[in-house]
Order: structure tokens, then C-alpha cells, then sequence
């Protein structure tokens, strides 16, 4: 029984390399094999299918799904070399002032029409023309003025760039068909997409799965698998529950705790890689960042070893420049090394000090990668220790409350003013109409008249007399309103972008994750129980006859 190898994973996938996850899973050992069905769990959604347009053209982690449906210019391997795409042959002439390319004969389209050159112009002009909206139309702009001889075609170079094969491999680099696209539109192409790469799509549903078939004419030869499944698990513990199930042959973008659990399964086969995927931490150009020896000694008090150890458990590599080393502008003379004396010496020729420290907020990507720990960055940075930050419950409302941080508690109930007025004015006039009507019956109980009759007077009955019967129904409604609220709070928070309970529960539903999905019904059903547990008890604390009832 054959394990998946990651080459064939990523040939099979089409996944490049500067997308390719640091950890992965491979999981149903013997299942996966040649000629079979692959599924993997995906940690992203699919937002279009048009590769070349758009925020998902730039959108590495999803473009696994990308080439293996459409091909590249130029190809890459997963040492992230090139190899020829559809493009054979490229290069400039001696003075830069022209590019010549050569198109692969025998490649086809799914609909099995040929590729032709025409595809290859049409392509690079729709990417090179602004009003189309590719993200790096500079680039394919900078050519122009297209020849096609047979299957060479040669362009002007209106504005040099010498990155502009290397563009040619990467992002919004796909050709797709010309008079598919054409005949079928923007729209249609989106339900139908084709394009000329191992996998046809054979079934997509938006934010649930695609299903691809291998493409038999493909010109790169048979793929290994007949159909491969994409599950799109936005929820890194849906995905390990993936695997660990046997829902899924592989999974990606794991917590590396869970890495560290899930290998010891002899079911399952870890598979650890590292690759160009850089986590950076940015200072922006505004106070008081304009105070270059703050800057340098927030650089010198990072201890990048730290981080990769705290946070990724060692699956990772500290570097010190924006290239990783398996580019060719990678240089690793450039160091920015962990030293805490220089960073005091930097701190001591700034205006800051204990007495008057510097004070600037933190953006962070809490929710991007399987567990983002801001605290750990910050307990990693001597020079940000005693920053607070709010990471005990995410209930910020009580932590600043408890923290006596003051000037947040007065924001965050700013900003509360509307969401609740919203929620709570729809059924805010119920209450006081059916505590106004109990309250008028029970005046004319005996007991509210005995008392009148003895002399009290009318706001004495009211509130001593009349008041504590006349809430036990108003209590009642309060409680059936209370459920209300709670499927209020989902459509409130999802408006004014609240990360609560109601937003969490769509965002689960939208991700199709069971487990948080499960999580989520239980706690509103234990709250529903609680609050009609409360509205039982308040009856014998309004009416103590009710305790010998």
C-alpha cells in the first residue's frame, strides 16, 4: 500500500510551491493510490474561478485549485524552478527591447479544441488591459504590439521589467480559452469554467466542495488520480477531524500542536515542509514610528527564535529579510540579530522611558491561521511586555471592565449603542405594555383595595402591593423574549460585524463546520434551559405561596 508522496501531491493538486502548507496530512494510507478518488480537506474557500481577476488571482492559498484546472505560461517545480508551461521557449532579445515565446503544440482545451497562439495574445492583453482588473496589470501591461508567426509570438516591451518571466509563473499567470470565454461570458464561465490543465471541473458548489475529473488529453500525461475532491474546511479542527475520520485522504494548515498528537497515528503520515510562506511583523511610516531608533530597537528586541518556538513549535526557520532562501534575491549577509543591549541603547536616544512610554496599537491577524497568538508575540518582545492586551476570554466588554481599563470600557459601549438599540426596540414596548396592564389589574385585587382602604398611599400599593404579583407574567414574557434576542444577536452581529455567538454561528454554517456547528446548537439550548430554569425560580422569589403550592 503506497502513501501519498508530497511530489505527487503537488503535481496532482497543481500546488506551487509558494502556496504549499508548512504541515500536512496524509491520511486513509491505503487508500489513496493511482487511479482512485483524492479528497482533501482545503483550508479556503474558492471565491471565483476566474484566476486572472480579481482579490483571488493574488490569493496564494488558493491557487492549488487554479493550476489544476488551467495551465501556467511557464511551469514550476516544487523547488520552485522553472519548467516549461504552455510557453516552451522565452527570453528577451540582446537589448531588452523585445520578448520572444513559444507555444506548446498538442495542448487542448476540456472542450477539445486546440491551445493556440491567439489564446497565449488574447490572454496577455485582457491581464495587460486596465480595465479588466488584474491585480498586477502593470506587469502585463509593460508588453504590447503582439506578432504570431506559426507558433512563436514576439511583442514590443513598452516598459522593462526584469521580473517579467518570473511573473510569467506565478500570480494571474494562466491562459485561458478565448473563444470559450467569449461565446459563454464573465458569468457563465464562473458556472463552467475550462481551461486546459490535469483536472476538468466536473461538479463545483460554492463554499461546500469541487469536484475535478483528470482531463485524458492532458499534455503533461495521465494525472494519478481519476477525480480528486476538494472539501472546503475552513475550520483547522474540522480539518483534523477530517482526517482522523477518514472523510478526507489529506488536510493542510493544521495547528502544529495537533501535528505534533496526529503523528504518532500510525493511520495517518505527517509531512513537514518549509516554504516561502513568510509571517511578518510590519511597522508602519507614522508616529511614532518615524523615530528611527524606536524602529531599529523594536527590530533588535524581536527574538525571532523565540517565536518560531512558542508559536510554531520549531516548524519554522527565522530569516531576516523579505526573500526566503529559495529565491535568487535572497541575500544572507543582511542580519537584524536579537540583541537586547543594542535595543536599549536605541530605546535611550528616543523621548520614551518608564515615565513616558511610547504607546501605539497592535493590528493582529487573530483568524487567519490556526491559532494566532498574540500574546506569545508579544511575551517573545521584552519591549512590549507590559502591553495589555485583551486575550483572556475574548469577552472585551468584561475584560476592560475587570482590568479597569476605562477609556476601552467607554468605547466598547459607544459602539454597543446601536447594535442594541437594534435588537432590543423591536420587542422593548411589549414589556411595559403587559406589565401596565397586570399592574391595573392587581390594583383592583382585595388586597391592593384592603390596603388603599387602610390609608397607604397610591404609590405605596403600586410598588409594595400590586407590583411583585403583577411580574410574575411580565417575567414569563421576558423569558420566551429572551430566546428571541439570542437569534437576534446572528443577523445584529453579522450587520455590525460583531465577532460574537450569533456571527460565529454563521460563519460556522458558511464553513460547513459540524463540530462547531454541534457546539454552538448545545450552548443555545443550555441557555434556553437556564433562562426558563431563572424565570421558575423567580416565581417563588415574587410569590412565596408558590413554594407550598
Amino acid at each position: 500500500m503506497d502513501l501519498v508522496s508530497r511530489r505527487n501531491l503537488l503535481k496532482t493538486a497543481g500546488a506551487a510551491a509558494l502556496a504549499a502548507p508548512a504541515s500536512s496530512f496524509l491520511g486513509r494510507a491505503g487508500f489513496a493510490q493511482s487511479g482512485s478518488t483524492l479528497t482533501i480537506a482545503y483550508n479556503v474557500n474558492l471565491p471565483s474561478w476566474d484566476p486572472t481577476v480579481g482579490a483571488s488571482a493574488v490569493n496564494p492559498t488558493i491557487q492549488s485549485l487554479y493550476k489544476a484546472v488551467f495551465d501556467q505560461y511557464i511551469d514550476q517545480n516544487p523547488d520552485i524552478s522553472f519548467k516549461p508551461g504552455l510557453l516552451t521557449k522565452w527570453g528577451w532579445n540582446a537589448d531588452k527591447t523585445r520578448i520572444g515565446i513559444e507555444v506548446r503544440s498538442g495542448a487542448t482545451w476540456h472542450d477539445g479544441s486546440p491551445v493556440t497562439p491567439d489564446d497565449v495574445v488574447w490572454s496577455l492583453e485582457r491581464a495587460g488591459d486596465p480595465k479588466n482588473g488584474n491585480p498586477v496589470q502593470v506587469v502585463w501591461g509593460g508588453v504590447g504590439n503582439f506578432k504570431v508567426d506559426g507558433n512563436t509570438i514576439t511583442a514590443d516591451v513598452k516598459q522593462f521589467d526584469p521580473c517579467f518571466f518570473k511573473w510569467m509563473a506565478f500570480l494571474t499567470a494562466y491562459v485561458l480559452p478565448r473563444k470559450a470565454y467569449l461565446a459563454a461570458g464573465p458569468e457563465g464561465f464562473e458556472k463552467k469554467p475550462i481551461g486546459s490543465g490535469p483536472y476538468m471541473v466536473e461538479q463545483c458548489e460554492p463554499n461546500s466542495f469541487v469536484r475535478l475529473k483528470a482531463f485524458p488529453n492532458y499534455w503533461g500525461g495521465k494525472p494519478q488520480f481519476d477525480t480528486v475532491v476538494f472539501k472546503f474546511v475552513t475550520d483547522p479542527t474540522s480539518r483534523v477531524g477530517e482526517v482522523e475520520s477518514g472523510s478526507s485522504d489529506v488536510t493542510l494548515e493544521i495547528p502544529y500542536d495537533e501535528f505534533d498528537r496526529l503523528k504518532k497515528s500510525p493511520k495517518l503520515a505527517g509531512v513537514t515542509t518549509p516554504v516561502s510562506d513568510i509571517c511578518m511583523i510590519f511597522i508602519t511610516n507614522v508616529e511614532p514610528m518615524l523615530d528611527k531608533n524606536l524602529r531599529l530597537a523594536l527590530h533588535h528586541a524581536i527574538d525571532k527564535k523565540a517565536l518560531v518556538d512558542s508559536l510554531l513549535r520549531g516548524f519554522g526557520v527565522p530569516i531576516d529579510t523579505l526573500e526566503a532562501p529559495q529565491y535568487a534575491a535572497f541575500d544572507p549577509t543582511i542580519k537584524v540579530g536579537y540583541d537586547l543591549e543594542k535595543a536599549r541603547q536605541m530605546m535611550a536616544k528616543t523621548p520614551y522611558s518608564p515615565k513616558n512610554p511610547c504607546k501605539f496599537t497592535i493590528q493582529t491577524t487573530r483568524g487567519f491561521k490556526p491559532k494566532d497568538y498574540e500574546d506569545s508575540i508579544l511575551a517573545s518582545t521584552p519591549i512590549l511586555r507590559h502591553i495589555p492586551t485583551m486575550a483572556w476570554t475574548g469577552f472585551y466588554l468584561v475584560e476592560s471592565l475587570v482590568r479597569l481599563r476605562l477609556a476601552l470600557l467607554a468605547d466598547l459601549l459607544a459602539h454597543l449603542v446601536l447594535p442594541a438599540t437594534a435588537l432590543a426596540l423591536p420587542l422593548a414596548a411589549i414589556v411595559p405594555r403587559l406589565l401596565k396592564s397586570s399592574l391595573a389589574e392587581a390594583m383592583t385585587q382585595d388586597y391592593a383595595l384592603m390596603a388603599a382602604a387602610r390609608g397607604f398611599s397610591r404609590l405605596h400599593v403600586l410598588i409594595r402591593e400590586a407590583l411583585r404579583n403583577a411580574l410574575i407574567p411580565t417575567v414569563t414574557l421576558s423569558g420566551v423574549q429572551f430566546t428571541f434576542l439570542l437569534g437576534g444577536t446572528v443577523l445584529i452581529e453579522r450587520i455590525f460585524g460583531y465577532p460574537g455567538i450569533g456571527n460565529l454561528a454563521i460563519g460556522a454554517v458558511i464553513d460547513r463546520d459540524l463540530p462547531l456547528i454541534q457546539g454552538l446548537i448545545l450552548t443555545f439550548a443550555i441557555l434556553f434551559i437556564l433562562t426558563n430554569l431563572a424565570v421558575d425560580f423567580s416565581y417563588v422569589l415574587l410569590n412565596p405561596r408558590i413554594r407550598h403550592g
